[in-house]
């Protein structure tokens, strides 16, 4: 069966004319493997830009999910480190429908004045568009990629699945029987849902049942109610949920981070009038067990779970790009003026160690890089989804 995965991948990749590998670390412009921070250009190797153009009123910066989404954190927090570059405030508007289409749709009828840039995340927007999106990729103009998003296989804590064998296992045998695991998604061909079904392809060709849901949080709720049974993530996805290390012999164990669905303190408030209710007791926390990572080496944020590649299910890197764009027809000047805006808060210490501490690993690529990493990955993404969604 490993060898059928490994030749599967192999026939899949070759299919694609390329790899989904990276560049290697240090080599511009884009320097980083995936899951791992990138170098950015420092001022003095940075191009000049000629402050021929500056903002005069507030951007929007749209984001296609929800508030509280992976892209909306992220949206968020390099917007928070952006606006002194860019010298207007920045605003998130978030449109979460149709898996993203609705957004990058009014991003593309959005005027081109330099008052309305939004992120793109690959591969779901290349498959919006092999939806029937009204919009191609012409219809927008690259500004800077942003992040870089390692996808991992996750099961809750509480799951019987120990190890990602016994979840193929599992999955195999209730394809056969026409019963179906259930997978949590992040919608119809999303970058996780892409994911699930190539772990499916590769291991097998089994069958699972897809089930969406708005956001990355949805999924993992999804999770630990028990109304799916795996799911596909991404590194920074994972990292709230995963279990305090166990301590020394002796020592006292940390007390919980990640609590995803808080409630009220247990006991009754001090100073409550007799016979006040006591509130419920608080959830206790929920925990995410990581099965395997979507790379050929591990991730730094995971050095103690193996990549599928290591467990003989070879898929090489898999995962997703955010980056900024801007309605097509944006004078050059101003795509310029924000590139080089996003490039100085990305290389700003205390906005790299803010994402390092949210999971998120900085993947600044420039305007001409980026414009070759959006070619590259929908020529890859057209060949990638026939051969998964073929029945």
């Amino acid at each position: 069966m490993k060898r059928m995965a490994a030749i599967l991948c192999a026939l899949l990749l070759a299919g694609c004319g390329q790899t989904a590998a990276l560049p290697a670390e240090g080599t511009a412009p884009g320097p980083a493997l995936p899951g791992r921070p990138a170098a950015v250009p420092d001022d003095a190797q940075a191009a000049a830009v000629a402050p021929d153009w500056t903002p005069t009123e507030p951007v929007t910066l749209i984001v296609a999910y929800k508030e509280g989404s992976s892209t909306d954190q992220g949206a968020r927090l390099l917007a928070q480190y952006a606006e002194p570059y860019i010298g207007q405030p920045v605003r998130i508007r978030n449109i979460a429908a149709n898996s993203g289409m609705t957004a990058w749709e009014t991003l593309a009828a959005s005027p081109a004045d330099g008052t309305v840039l939004g992120f793109i995340n690959m591969p779901n927007i290349f498959s919006a568009i092999e939806n029937g999106a009204a919009f191609t990729m012409q219809d927008l103009a690259p500004v800077c990629n942003h992040v870089v998003e390692t996808s991992v296989v996750a099961v809750s804590a509480a799951s019987p699945y120990q190890t990602l064998e016994d979840l193929l296992v599992a999955n195999r045998a209730a394809s056969q029987a026409g019963t179906y695991l259930r997978a949590a998604t992040n919608g119809v061909q999303a970058s996780n849902d892409i994911g699930a079904t190539l772990l499916a392809y590769t291991s097998g060709g089994w069958k699972f049942r897809h089930v969406s849901y708005g956001s990355t949080t949805d999924q993992v709720n999804a999770l630990f109610s028990g109304e799916c049974d795996w799911a596909v993530l991404k590194v920074s996805d994972v990292m709230p949920y995963l279990p305090p290390e166990t301590p020394p012999d002796g020592a006292a164990a940390p007390e919980p981070t990640s609590e995803p669905t808080p409630g009220p303190a247990p006991g009754q408030e001090e100073g409550a009038p007799e016979g006040t209710p006591a509130p419920e007791q608080a959830a206790a926390p929920q925990y995410l067990r990581v099965l395997g990572v979507f790379d050929t080496d591990r991730a730094q944020e995971l050095p103690d779970v193996p990549t599928l590649d290591e467990q003989g299910y070879p898929t090489g890197w898999y995962g997703s790009r955010r980056g900024i764009v801007a309605p097509a027809g944006t004078d050059p000047i101003i795509l310029d003026y924000y590139a080089e805006a996003f490039r100085r808060a990305m290389a700003d210490p205390k906005c790299r160690e803010a994402h390092r501490e949210a999971g998120f690993s900085l993947y600044y690529l420039d305007r001409t890089a980026f414009a070759n990493l959006i070619d590259e990955r929908e020529r890859f993404n057209h060949s990638l989804l026939p051969r998964l969604f073929a029945n």
